[in-house]
């Protein structure tokens, strides 16, 4: 008999295949709009967690009455005319699909991150997040249903590409890694602030001639990237624990965070400093558009232990991939903030 893990791997392989009939993007009503499916991400989480026997469970219970149908447009051998036009997401995919089935997984992401990189905002960054969900899945088995969930999360970040003002890294302060840039961005005033979904509210930071200053500061060479990383994403869960209002947004920088961690191995030197510029220029609006308090400062260790079951059991995919996200990042470096972060999503959730 298969052990655990090879029904698990099997099972997941079986849920991308529903979800790819299904379109990346969703209503949940009339006016909350074009919200990303979560529905792959979610799954290559719980089998990531050791759970993938909760495969059908979330396909029950992820929006089945709000997911529309998708098919998608024969495959394309030239790119669509533009980036950020949603209208062309099934041609975007296509056009990805086939690269994919016509040369190898790093010739595709290093020719493609570098464009995506400056519009990675768009879709509240979950084009990122998509493609590194999908590459850590082809990690540990390559085949034709991954292949094409990699074309599906880079389908969905060019087509949802946003640009943002500045030039990130453009004049550097020396030794100002990304999470002080992050740290030294000044909040939006409220009655600048906009409503709707991330991306729109940190695309506030357009009117604010100073944002473009701030980002411009970065230092990319200031310490290992990796090690930057580490910084952005504990910073990011200490914001989450200090802003109930705004955990939504900390969430989604600390999953972007992990998975730019893992799309950036397959890049060379100058398109990673490039990828973290991008990237610190995307948070850095995130954060302005949402900030209400400081990052806590000294985050006392859980005594809780491992949050993974409790996070299963509430079946929210949010929880379940931070808590995943979180778990990978303390495996690196552990930190008290990505415990207690992890343990406040499950308890904001159950």
């Amino acid at each position: 008999m298969p052990d655990i893990t090879t029904q698990h791997e099997d099972a997941l392989d079986e849920a991308l295949a529903h979800y790819h009939r299904t379109h990346p993007l969703w209503d949940y009503d009339a006016d909350v709009r074009h919200l990303v499916n979560h529905g792959t991400m979610a799954s290559d989480a719980l089998v990531a967690l050791g759970y993938g026997d909760h495969l059908p469970e979330l396909q029950k219970n992820y929006f089945p009455d709000k997911l529309s149908a998708f098919a998608l447009t024969d495959a394309a051998a030239s790119e669509p005319a533009e980036f950020g036009n949603r209208a062309e997401l099934s041609e975007w995919i296509g056009h990805y699909k086939a690269q994919l089935e016509s040369t190898s997984i790093e010739h595709v992401i290093q020719a493609a991150v570098p464009k995506l990189m400056p519009g990675v905002i768009g879709g509240a960054l979950h084009g990122l997040i998509r493609v590194a969900h999908a590459l850590r899945m082809l990690a540990r088995r390559d085949n034709v249903t991954r292949r094409r969930e990699l074309a599906y999360g880079l389908g969905l970040w060019a087509a949802e590409w946003r640009s943002l003002p500045g030039t990130p890294g453009g004049t550097p302060v020396p030794g100002k890694t990304a999470a002080l840039v992050l740290g030294d961005l000044p909040a939006l005033p409220q009655a600048d602030r906009r409503d709707g979904l991330i991306t729109e509210r940190a695309q506030a930071v357009e009117s604010h001639a100073d944002y473009p200053q701030h980002i411009s500061q970065l230092d990319v060479q200031a310490a290992p990237l990796s090690d930057q990383l580490t910084d952005v994403a504990e910073l990011a869960c200490r914001l989450y624990l200090a802003n109930p209002s705004a955990r939504s947004s900390y969430l989604h920088a600390t999953t972007a965070t992990d998975a730019l961690r893992t799309v950036l191995p397959l890049l060379d030197s100058a398109a990673q400093a490039h990828a973290l510029g991008h990237f610190v220029q995307a948070l850095g609006a995130v954060h302005a558009a949402h900030v209400e308090n400081p990052p806590i400062a000294a985050v006392q260790p859980s005594e809780r232990g491992d949050p993974s079951a409790d996070a299963v059991a509430t079946m929210n995919d949010h929880t379940i991939k931070f808590t995943e996200t979180c778990l990978r990042e303390h495996a690196l470096s552990p930190r008290p903030a990505y415990l207690r972060a992890a343990w406040q999503a499950v308890d904001d959730t159950a």
